[in-house]
């Protein structure tokens, strides 16, 4: 496998960057942040769809959040080119993925891409990260773990740790089966007791057989009593059709009879009113002259009343015209009081238009001073954050001392320590004298600020109580105008009332006439309301005297339907008695029916629960057969887990006997050719401890240097890398990536394993190796420089 190009757009760091990469060797150059080992995450995205953590998290921060996150990989294996492209799109983060060979289109959807580059890779997500990366970590814990921890993390990556647990698994399953069984054999029932179940069934055989006759029996007579039942239904509705007839004209006669009954009752009621009636109409005829005398009366009522509310009236004017000559006086004193005091206020308005002016004036010159004592201090915050800065810087490199390493680039500090010391103490001091002149001139400006405050404060108070007189100005003048409105008002109602008074002249009124003439016509009005009432009794005395012939006409008619009635009902025959022999009939068929239906119920229950015991005699029979099935099954498939994990076992032993040998060659191999042959026969042994020959004698690679345990590391970790490929059915990797693997080498190993890099390349084509020492950049023969502007990454390939 070899990568051809990669295009970014969004992810990550980066906003949008693109790199052709060629064959060889290649380090990727850059600070920590820069956006180096970003890469390699995008290439296994574009590969496999997958990143460490959550997709949500790959769009750059400053991106918009709908934004397009975008990687396209172009790639070949095996001689073909291939190009894969994944989206993500919307705020919801919806993932496409395209898969090319060459221009041809494959296939679309993140499915059917995974699936398709992992059959062209022979390599799934995690393989693809154990075989083609290498990471500082990784290689660093092959020599630091134990061999406990070492053999756990080398099998895992070999992928014998799956073996473990399904060999566990197949262990657990066995036992589980075992213990099913001997619980499956104990419910087993006995031969005898299989026996006596079948006897059983013989017998409820016999007994359901007979119930079945009975029932056929029982059937027939249920048959013959509905039928008879059927009968007796039909006689009972005849007769009950005849029962109601009778009961219909028993009813219209009784009708008739209340009618007629209380026909007679009105007819005697009706002679009795019309009788008083004509005695009312007598009574009515002598009382007729009350009417006139009435009508006189309430005449001349009418004509007091009138006198009287022309005296109540020219009273109440008078009162009026008291009440308001006393108010417009009133009104008269607080106008003169009033303007008065409006008098003894002249001259506040000029003398408060000055002090208006005169705030103005001060308010203008403490904004001006705020605006000066503003800009100093705008000037002040930066210097004051860039002497903190500088100071912080100061104490750090003096925490770190002259011996200590650069924590950007890692190098001794050296003299380079004295000269930042001078840079951050000089820089303090200017910025000290520049933030005191500043001081003073603030200092100034703030005192002057604070005497504009005084008098602008004392100048308000002024203004305030001048304002104050100005509102009791206002205040006089709406009420001298308030004052004046009221006492036109006034005037002009007087004169209102004396025209009126005048109009109205002298009234003479007779109270104890106008009392006489009221008690007099409410005597005569009771006696007319009588004789209303009388008139309106007699007149009803016409139609009742035409009402009289029409009770009696209704009278005859009700006595001869009454007749005819009486007729009908003995012409109907209706017997009572032989109604009740009737309907004794229908209850006993009835009766019967229940009788024969109850019985053939019970046969049929009886069979039921025969026939229930037969089918549980038959499923107690049915399941100890399945039980026996499934016990053997149980045993059979224990025999199968224990050959199964037997065949595990062999083979996990087989893979490590073959797979330590082969890989303590390539890194031997390796090994030896970056230490120039001091060391040979790096190897990792049964109980994985890791050795090495020295001086023709082999010893523990925990004896060596740290730089040189950390090349061994290497050596393997690029082994195992080698042989996971193998496994996975690749003979040439093609390509690999070394994450930060210079760490703690020194000058000379550093170039000694640039070289090796180098030497090696023409086995993998590429070697991708991530490194932020600048000093190695130049034995690379290609680099990507990778740097951070404008808040984004870049990245730029050089050709040496």
């Amino acid at each position: 496998m070899q990568i051809i190009s990669i295009k970014l757009l969004n992810f990550k760091q980066y906003k949008d960057a693109a790199v052709t990469f060629g064959e060889g060797l290649t380090g990727f150059i850059g600070k920590n942040g820069a956006g180096k080992s970003t890469v390699f995450e995008a290439i296994a995205y574009a590969l496999f769809g997958r990143v460490d953590g959550s997709l949500s998290e790959i769009r750059n921060d400053k991106a918009a959040e709908n934004a397009p996150v975008e990687v396209t990989l172009c790639f070949e294996d095996r001689g073909q080119d291939y190009k894969v492209i994944r989206k993500i799109s919307g705020r919801n983060n919806t993932s496409q993925a395209e898969l090319f060979k060459g221009e041809l289109p494959v296939c679309n959807g993140t499915t059917a891409v995974n699936k398709e580059i992992s059959r062209i890779l022979k390599s799934d997500y995690k393989n693809f990260n154990l075989s083609f990366f290498a990471r500082q970590k990784e290689v660093g814990q092959i020599q630091t773990l134990n061999k406990s921890e070492r053999s756990g993390h080398i099998r895992q990556m070999l992928g014998l740790s799956k073996l473990d647990r399904l060999e566990e698994l197949l262990k657990i399953e066995a036992k589980q089966l075992e213990s099913e069984r001997k619980g499956m054999k104990t419910s087993l029932m006995s031969d005898e007791k299989v026996k006596n179940l079948n006897d059983d069934i013989k017998v409820l055989n016999e007994v359901i057989s007979e119930t079945e006759q009975k029932i056929a029996h029982a059937e027939d007579e249920v048959k013959s009593a509905e039928s008879a039942k059927s009968d007796a239904i039909s006689a009972f509705r005849a007769a009950q059709e005849m029962q109601n007839r009778y009961n219909q004209l028993n009813s219209k006669i009784e009708v008739k009879q209340t009618g007629i009954e209380n026909t007679e009752k009105n007819i005697v009621k009706l002679t009795a009113e019309i009788t008083g009636l004509e005695e009312k109409e007598e009574e009515y005829r002598n009382k007729s002259g009350v009417r006139e005398e009435y009508r006189q009366a309430e005449e001349e009522l009418a004509s007091l009343r009138i006198l009287r509310d022309g005296y109540n009236k020219r009273e109440q004017l008078l009162k009026n015209l008291a009440g308001h000559d006393e108010s417009w006086k009133k009104t008269e004193q607080e106008l003169s009081s009033d303007t008065a005091r409006l008098n003894a206020l002249a001259g506040n308005s000029i003398r408060l238009e000055a002090k208006q002016n005169e705030t103005a004036v001060l308010t203008s010159a403490i904004d001006e001073n705020k605006a000066a004592a503003g800009i100093i201090e705008n000037t002040l915050a930066p210097l004051k954050s860039a002497r903190s800065k500088d100071e912080k810087r100061l104490q750090h490199i003096k925490k770190l001392g002259i011996d200590a390493d650069c924590p950007e680039c890692e190098r001794p500090l050296g003299d380079h320590y004295d000269l930042l010391i001078r840079k951050y103490t000089g820089s303090i001091k200017e910025t000290d004298e520049k933030i005191n002149i500043l001081t003073v001139q603030l200092t100034d400006v703030n005192t002057r600020g604070t005497e504009l405050r005084e008098t602008l404060q004392k100048c308000t108070k002024e203004l305030n109580d001048f304002l104050k007189i100005k509102n009791d100005e206002d205040i006089l003048k709406a009420l001298i105008a308030g004052h004046e409105k009221q006492r036109a008002e006034k005037e002009e109602l007087i004169s209102g009332i004396k025209e009126e008074l005048n109009g109205l002249g002298e009234i003479n009124f007779d109270a104890a006439a106008f009392e006489a003439s009221e008690k007099k016509v409410t005597t005569l009005k009771k006696e007319n309301d009588e004789l209303n009432k009388l008139e309106g009794e007699i007149s009803k005395l016409p139609g009742k005297r035409a009402e009289l012939p029409e009770l009696n006409e209704r009278l005859n008619t009700l006595n001869s339907e009454l007749a005819d009635l009486r007729k009908d009902l003995l012409a109907l025959g209706y017997d009572p008695v032989v109604f009740d022999q009737i309907q004794e009939n229908r209850d006993k068929a009835e009766n019967n029916l229940l009788a024969k239906e109850k019985f053939l119920g019970e046969l049929k229950n009886g069979f039921d629960v025969k026939n229930s015991e037969l089918n549980g005699i038959n499923q107690r029979l049915s399941d100890n057969e399945k039980n026996k099935k499934a016990v053997e099954d149980a045993e059979n498939t224990k025999l199968l887990y224990d050959r199964l994990r037997e065949t595990v076992t062999g083979f996990k032993n087989t893979v490590t006997s073959r797979e330590l040998p082969e890989i303590s060659r390539i890194a031997s191999h390796l090994f030896s050719q970056i230490t120039a042959g001091r060391y040979e026969d790096l190897r990792i042994s049964e109980d994985f401890e890791l050795y090495v020959s020295r001086d023709s004698k082999s010893v523990l690679l925990s004896t060596l240097s740290g730089g040189e345990k950390d090349l061994a590391a290497l050596c393997i970790r690029i082994a195992l890398s080698k042989r996971i490929s193998t496994l996975a059915g690749r003979n040439n990797m093609g390509f690999l990536a070394l994450d930060e693997v210079f760490g703690s080498q020194d000058r000379e190993r550093r170039d000694e394993l640039t070289r090796t890099l180098n030497t090696i390349s023409a086995e993998f084509r590429q070697i991708f190796v991530v490194s932020h020492n600048e000093d190695v950049q130049e034995e690379f023969p290609n680099r990507l420089v990778i740097s951070r502007k404008a808040g984004f990454s870049d990245a730029v390939l050089v050709r040496a």
